[in-house]
């Protein structure tokens, strides 16, 4: 009776994505040109994701973080697709990311299903001594990440905001444990990781960047946190 219903849920989940907002014409092909970059782009209308595996498309569908998406097979990591779709105005994010739902449930046969797993993670606190952040001086508001650089700027801006840039940074949930209120200016500026993992450079880790800029610290531990599982996946139909 139990299995009966966790199918039955997942019949709901994927009849919801089939049933929501599509896009007119989608394309979606293999790109087998062996390149290591990707990206996307969006115009009024259309979107663009060039040489982007099933596992990011998946992952800006939902709105979640690579370490958010689990299960599969080893393809949906390394096959690499182009897409490009479009529709009628200029739908918002949130809108996109349903069509984009729609999309992967029809020309992959995507199902998957929301669970909570404990799952490593950090603390980000005030090290030993206090913060050392500048308290933001006007009304401006910024945040971004350079992961390639190294970099992460605030502008009016928090530490849940930095807890979060950390997450993507680390491939792990960071969560700001900081007790500071507030908007801050800073610029944190650290040895970006390599492709396998290694500090690329002689700059600081994140990690010492981190307590020697701005007086704060990672601490390790493990949280509840939602993940997509990946049911059933197969290799997109023709466009």
């Amino acid at each position: 009776m139990v299995a009966g219903a966790v199918l039955l849920c997942l019949d709901v989940i994927t009849g919801e994505a089939q049933r929501g907002p599509s896009f007119e014409v989608a394309s979606i092909r293999p790109n087998t040109s062996g390149d290591a970059s990707s990206g996307s782009t969006r115009d009024p209308g259309r979107i663009t994701v060039h040489n982007t595996t099933l596992r990011d498309l998946i992952r800006q569908a939902y709105g979640v973080k690579p370490y958010q998406v689990t299960g599969g097979p080893d393809w949906l990591r390394l096959h690499r697709f182009d897409v490009v779709a479009t529709t009628e105005g200029n739908p918002n994010q949130e809108r996109l990311r349903l069509m984009m739902q729609t999309l992967l449930a029809e020309r992959f046969g995507l199902l998957i299903h929301r669970e909570r797993k404990q799952l490593p993670a950090y603390m980000l606190l005030a090290a030993r001594g206090g913060a050392r952040l500048e308290r933001a001086k006007d009304g401006k508001r910024s945040f971004s990440v350079f992961p390639l650089r190294g970099i992460i700027r605030g502008t009016g801006s928090s530490t849940a905001e930095l807890a979060d840039g950390l997450s993507g940074i680390l491939d792990r949930p960071v969560l700001d444990q900081s007790g500071l209120r507030g908007s801050f200016d800073f610029q944190l500026e650290y040895a970006p990781l390599s492709a396998s993992g290694a500090v690329a450079d002689a700059a600081p880790s994140v990690f010492t960047a981190l307590q020697e800029q701005l007086g704060l610290k990672l601490e390790p531990t493990t949280a509840p946190i939602e993940v997509i599982v990946i049911d059933r996946v197969e290799q997109p139909t023709a466009n």
